[in-house]
């Protein structure tokens, strides 16, 4: 039997395409598939055509093999290369597949010879970032800002990095630098006419959330309504729903619940639309809480249970801890502390792993009010304080519930003097410094000597 040549032998990437796609007992309409045409499969394997890099991705996964592998000694074209793995980056990223991510990009950054493109940069820091690594997120995002010209043809590149750096300012809990990167693309985004719908709702939703956990009512309305608006134009249903759920939320900071309820009613639809389960479990948790604050215990106790439930067969535990907190306070209400306090205690567990410190003060305040009901005041001074630290930094609202909640605790036991102190403190302006309502210029440039 006539062996075929080894691939390596063939002369092109046409002939070694041809020899892998023989390997895997493909036809050329097989290896086609509906993306490609079997015309085409033809030419690039008679070396009449060269292929794209968007027909060497298909063609490479389809195989199962490396592209550069199929591109043989035609890999010496950097260029094609470059933009091979860009392209698969830009594909995984979308699937939100980080390490495939770092794989193609790490490969790109090892062909370029010595400056990488902003894009490739930039997929790097998201994947790092969405990977946990906010410092190695923060070092990319800086190093593709400083080359990278301010203008219209890199606007949206400039946009998302610059929510790289603010995602990691929040994560260090430093909101006023975060909410400061946010509106500095927003400036740019309507200096240069940004024209990317979609994206243009990710920069609002974050600039709506940046405000308004900086206490800024307004500004967050405004940003989440003009997201709302975004979303809209290219029904992005995520990006929708978390619109609504930043409009709810802030309904409920104004004591506005059952606009809230309904605001979290319409998210909660567009997640299920969108087939989007965590942020499903999110809005259905949120409704409990609001439900129980009206004092309605059977739709409260309803929704916390079909959060615990449905999390259950997802396998999530973040939004179930706190619904947990909602049953916790319902079981005491009930008078059956000793379960309210367990449902405590595990909800802070799972939260201070997760490191929400909201939601984790929510936690250690409700065990709090269990030790204040029993009488065990140190250990409810101890833990309401605690609470309070938990917060200071996270979200000014949270905190200034949390801190109204402690001052009525203090007033019931006769503690006028440090109730009043502690509510007259819930009225000052917070230590973060507040920000203009409407985005403008600055002509301060961003401090990049430190990380976030």
């Amino acid at each position: 039997m006539k062996q075929r040549p080894h691939p390596s032998s063939s002369s092109g990437p046409g002939a070694r395409i041809r020899e892998a796609r023989l390997e895997a007992g493909l036809t050329q309409e097989q290896l086609a598939g509906n993306e490609l045409t079997k015309a085409l499969v033809s030419h690039i394997e008679l070396g009449r055509t060269r292929p794209s890099a968007r027909s060497l991705q298909i063609i490479s996964q389809r195989l199962g093999r490396d592209a550069s592998y199929l591109l043989g000694k035609a890999a010496a074209n950097k260029a094609q290369l470059l933009e091979l793995h860009e392209r698969a980056a830009e594909a995984a990223s979308a699937q939100q597949d980080w390490v495939a991510v770092l794989q193609h990009t790490r490969a790109a950054l090892r062909t370029a010879d010595r400056r990488a493109s902003v894009k490739i940069l930039r997929l790097t820091a998201e994947a790092e970032a969405a990977l946990g690594h906010r410092e190695k997120a923060y070092g990319l995002a800086r190093r593709a800002l400083s080359q990278v010209r301010d203008g219209p043809r890199e606007i949206g590149e400039i946009v998302r990095l610059y929510l790289i750096r603010a995602n990691g300012y929040f994560d260090g809990r430093r909101l006023a630098a975060g909410a400061e990167e946010l509106e500095r693309a927003f400036e740019l985004a309507q200096k240069h006419g940004l024209s990317d719908p979609a994206l243009l709702a990710r920069l609002d939703v974050n600039l709506g959330t940046a405000y308004r956990r900086l206490g800024l009512a307004g500004q967050a309305r405004s940003a989440y309504a003009r997201g709302l608006g975004n979303a809209r134009r290219v029904d992005a249903l995520r990006l929708a729903g978390r619109a609504y759920q930043g409009l709810a939320a802030a309904h409920y900071d104004a004591g506005e619940l059952q606009a809230s309820i309904d605001q979290y009613q319409r998210a909660r639809d567009l997640f299920e639309r969108a087939a989007d389960a965590e942020w499903e479990l999110n809005a259905l948790r949120s409704m409990a809480e609001v439900h129980l604050e009206l004092g309605q215990v059977k739709e409260a106790r309803s929704l916390a249970e079909r959060t615990l439930s449905r999390g259950a067969d997802l396998g999530e535990t973040h939004q179930p801890a706190i619904a947990k907190i909602v049953l916790g306070r319902i079981a005491l209400k009930e008078g059956r502390t000793e379960l309210a306090l367990r449902f405590a205690q595990e909800a802070e567990r799972v939260l201070s792993k997760a490191g929400d410190t909201i939601q984790q003060a929510d936690a250690v305040r409700l065990a709090a009010d269990i030790h204040h009901d029993e009488g065990k005041w140190s250990s409810s001074d101890r833990l309401y304080k605690k609470a309070l630290r938990l917060l200071e930094r996270s979200s000014r609202p949270a905190w200034a519930r949390a801190a109204s909640a402690y001052a009525d605790r203090l007033y019931q036991r006769g503690h006028l003097k440090k109730a009043y102190e502690l509510l007259a403190s819930t009225r000052t302006p917070t230590a973060e410094p507040r920000l203009h309502a409407r985005p403008r210029a600055s002509r301060r440039q961003p401090r990049d000597r430190r990380g976030p």
